[in-house]
């Protein structure tokens, strides 16, 4: 049994980078026939019960069902989601295994067809001291551009229309947060989770201080714009009643919310950076919110390459936030500002993504491009009518030559 245990983290063994190879060929995002897409899953089940591959996610986090779930409707069966990491997978020993694949864990290491994947990226760990997690390993595309994804979330924007704080009149602006476990994490909104050893110093007083000034910032900049707020899955502060002019965590999806904005406040975190696309190609403003207590972000971005002023209009909570949201509206008003600004992030993007925007990937069946690639690069044989008919099937499906 060769098992592939998924659990979001960023890099594949044995691999090279997919970046600017010219033997890729673009291929179109064109959605195809019910009967093709339903071929391909046959030709993988076949695949992987020839070859009794089994993937697993170690789900750790609501955003990891979010990000990754599209891969169980086409591994069916053979896709187990598991609570916790590698070591509580009930009967099956990832530490003597010879061949499996996982994605994101971090208690199996250095096996062979050692694949992860990612629930997103962020700049997470340059804001904890470390090298980020994504530069030159992420291989594979996200999937919130896919047929399956779009499909399954609806439309739910009008929701957002029909709330009696929305004013069709005014300009839609939407907040992103982070989530802090440190007093030297990002976030300016949510400190909910900072630990106790922390919540005892100094620079967790002046945060909390910043906190409390963004919300009352927040609530006044919906005087003037309809704000709506999607904090992180994670935090458990009561905006509701904190921030009664914004409407806060609606049901509408942020992948769907943003397709309709004018303008987004971002903090660094995964749910972000999977906008970027859409926000490069709407070629919207953007004000990137983050913590500056003891000069932090300068800190940070000193060392790392984090997104910063080249990229945003860059705000921390001791300023105005009105006169930086003002400041972004403006400066996309002088066009080569605002394609200076969008080449910029699209640039930090495809540094994140590895180095490449998957112009081989039909991105409406990304999730299928993962699952085939995954097992087409296992040590495995692959010889086989199983393996043929399957490789086929997907470019049957999705046109593109490559995989």
């Amino acid at each position: 049994m060769l098992s592939i245990l998924c659990a979001l983290a960023v890099a594949y063994a044995g691999s090279s980078s997919q970046s600017s190879d010219p033997d890729y060929d673009y291929c179109p995002n064109q959605i195809q026939s019910p009967e093709k897409e339903e071929e391909l899953k046959q030709k993988i089940k076949a695949f992987m019960e020839e070859h009794e591959i089994y993937f697993y996610l170690s789900w750790t986090a609501n955003y990891d069902w979010d990000h990754l779930y599209p891969l169980h409707h086409v591994l069916g069966d053979n896709f187990k989601w598991v609570s916790g990491f590698a070591s509580d997978v009930p009967n099956v020993d990832f530490a003597t295994m010879p061949n499996k694949v996982f994605v994101k864990t971090h208690d199996a290491k250095n096996t062979r067809n050692t694949i992860l994947l990612t629930h997103g990226i962020d700049e997470d760990q340059p804001w904890r001291g470390e090298e980020s997690k994504a530069i030159d390993e992420v291989r594979y595309p996200l999937f919130f551009d896919t047929k399956y994804w779009k499909d399954t979330h609806g439309k739910k924007y009008h929701l957002i229309e029909e709330d009696n704080r929305f004013d069709k009149n005014k300009k839609t602006i939407m907040v992103v947060t982070t989530l802090n476990y440190h007093v030297t994490n990002p976030s300016l909104l949510c400190n909910s989770e900072i630990s106790e050893n922390e919540s005892h110093s100094p620079e967790y007083d002046e945060l909390r201080n910043l906190e409390i000034k963004f919300k009352k910032d927040l609530n006044d900049l919906a005087e003037h714009f309809n704000v709506i707020l999607k904090t992180h899955p994670n935090c458990t502060i009561e905006f509701p009643d904190l921030l009664p002019k914004v409407i806060v965590d609606p049901e509408a999806h942020w992948m769907e919310i943003v397709e309709h904005i004018d303008l987004l406040i971002a903090e660094s975190s995964g749910a972000t950076f999977a906008m970027f696309t859409i926000i490069n190609d709407r070629e919207i403003p953007l004000l990137w919110a983050c913590n500056n207590v003891n000069g932090i972000f300068e800190k940070v971005k000193e060392k790392y390459d984090i997104i910063d002023d080249d990229h945003a209009v860059i705000h921390h909570a001791d300023q105005d936030l009105k006169t930086h949201v003002d400041e972004a509206f403006k400066e996309f008003e002088d066009t080569l500002r605002k394609q200076e600004r969008v080449q910029k992030r699209k640039d930090h993007l495809k540094k994140m993504m590895g180095g490449t925007d998957f112009p081989h990937v039909n991105k409406e069946y990304a999730e299928y491009y993962t699952a085939v690639h995954i097992m087409k690069n296992l040590d495995i044989p692959k010889d086989g009518k199983a393996f043929e008919e399957m490789i086929q099937a997907y470019k049957d499906l999705t046109l593109c030559t490559k995989i």
